[in-house]
């Protein structure tokens, strides 16, 4: 089952539980009341991440398991990126990057090819925030970028808000020479103007940048008591409606 869900509407379940069930090699999904947290570490390297947070695999054929069941999918070419230029065999990093925030191993990153197609991640739940980390090829201002959100999947309906990837204002060097993302900044948007169901890495978010724990705010449903109390409301103001002289 959806972890999400089982957050919502059973807070008193134990999330240890779900995790025990895991078919992928680690857990990427962290679930906080209402806010899910995606990482991108200890998967097979290079691969594109698909269905993985949505019970089904990655491009490898590795099953995300009940630990990283979300609902959350991502089109090509999104892909887990491990550290490690030189990297090889399983969990073996091509990527050059450093510093990771979450602390994760890998990165999500948008691969070369195809060229011409934007990465979307889809959120058919939907989501009302926002906020990630970033980093751009050697903090290199010009290659900052603007993230859409959609209130359709794929990019499809209304754009409902967006986020603005900028150079850090802390850069950090690199230690190794190979390496070309080190410094990171965060970009947060909790004030969307309908509830988004995609979001779009276009521009150079899909060429020159890195991303590190995504996180998105799912709608807060109404308590089930405040659904009574508006349900008797209602029932109260027609019963005043139909009596009479009124």
């Amino acid at each position: 089952m959806n972890i999400r869900k089982l957050t919502l509407l059973a807070p008193a379940i134990a999330f240890g539980a779900t995790l025990g069930a895991a078919d992928a090699s680690a857990a990427n999904v962290t679930v906080s009341g209402n806010t899910t947290t995606l990482t991108f570490g200890g998967q097979v390297n290079a691969t594109n991440i698909e269905n993985f947070f949505d019970g089904g695999t990655d491009a490898y054929g590795t099953a995300g398991g009940s630990a990283n069941n979300v609902g959350i999918t991502f089109t090509t070419p999104a892909e887990f990126l491990n550290a490690g230029y030189n990297g090889t065999g399983f969990n073996g990093g091509t990527g050059k990057f450093e510093n990771v925030p979450s602390g994760a191993t890998g990165v999500l990153y948008m691969a070369s090819v195809p060229t011409t197609t934007a990465p979307v991640l889809n959120d058919a739940a939907g989501f009302t925030g926002i906020s990630l980390n970033y980093s751009l090829l050697s903090n290199t201002a010009s290659d900052g970028s603007t993230i859409q959100l959609w209130s359709g999947l794929n990019g499809t309906g209304t754009e409902v808000g967006t986020l603005t990837l900028g150079a850090s204002t802390t850069p950090v060097a690199c230690t190794s020479s190979h390496d070309e993302f080190c410094s990171w900044s965060s970009a947060s948007n909790q004030s969307l103007t309908g509830v988004a169901e995609s979001v779009v890495f276009a521009g150079d978010a899909r060429t020159y940048t890195e991303f590190d724990a995504v996180a998105l705010t799912a709608p807060v449903p109404l308590p089930a008591s405040l659904w009574l109390l508006l349900g008797g409301a209602g029932g109260l103001w027609g019963f005043a409606r139909r009596r009479p002289g009124v």
